[in-house]
């Protein structure tokens, strides 16, 4: 009716579910239930189990693209790098990167723990100004919250790397580093036009590119620690939100 989110309690959230899934029950009915990737994997096999009892077909979530994701990324790198709240919580210098993560909706538990982080610095990558990003540009003294086009999060990774690269000296020995360098470098991805790809608002392309040097440049502060706490939305990458 306003066009905001309006908070319920799981019992009445459960009521009305049930009352919507008995309404649209074949042949009178179809349903297509779309659950957020951070409706954690019981939930998503019990909402599963009960639309086959109740002969609904099309029950799907987006929770597959994360467990997806990290068994590729597991089958990338010898050592992982998946880490829990509380690891990354203990950091002393973090560089939490939020990337469309709207977690004051999501999970606000752990999300006012990462604010309240007494030194932390939190950037916001996202393609929407999110209820998150508006919390943290009011509440959050060392916040910055970058919008970007739905879907580009691979490309941006890519132009941070080739900061990482060119402007910082970054180098590494790992297999298949060199062949990757050479391909951030490469003329196809200079900076300029990759900022134009990237930008949501033409407008904002200037303010956009001194982001992404400045997000280069603290994540090339050896006495920073970087943690990735990337959502897995749909509506933002398409399922191929750069995990790893």
């Amino acid at each position: 009716v306003t066009g905001q989110r309006v908070a319920i309690s799981a019992e009445d959230a459960c009521n009305r579910l049930a009352d919507l899934l008995l309404a649209h029950r074949p042949p009178y009915g179809r349903t297509l239930l779309y659950a957020d990737g951070d409706l954690d994997l019981f939930d998503h096999f019990a909402l599963q189990e009960v639309g086959r009892l109740l002969g609904i077909r099309n029950l799907y979530g987006s929770s597959i693209w994360a467990s997806e994701a990290l068994a590729a990324g597991h089958a990338l790198i010898q050592d992982p790098v998946q880490h829990s709240l509380e690891d990354i919580l203990s950091l002393e210098a973090p560089l939490f990167i939020l990337n469309g993560w709207n977690g004051l909706i999501h999970h606000p538990v752990a999300f006012e723990k990462l604010a309240a982080h007494p030194t932390a610095q939190l950037w916001l990558i996202d393609s929407l100004m999110t209820e998150s990003a508006k919390y943290l540009l009011a509440q959050h003294p060392r916040c910055e919250v970058m919008l970007i086009r739905p879907g580009s999060e691979g490309l941006l990774a890519l132009c941070i790397a080739r900061c990482l690269i060119e402007i910082h000296g970054f180098r590494d020995q790992a297999d298949g580093f060199v062949d990757y360098a050479t391909v951030a470098q490469s003329s196809i991805f200079e900076l300029e036009p990759m900022i134009a790809e990237l930008v949501a608002d033409p407008q904002q392309a200037a303010q956009l590119k001194e982001q992404v040097l400045r997000l280069a440049q603290s994540l090339a502060d050896p006495l920073k620690q970087a943690a990735h706490i990337p959502g897995n939305s749909l509506f933002q990458s398409g399922g191929t939100q750069a995990y790893c």
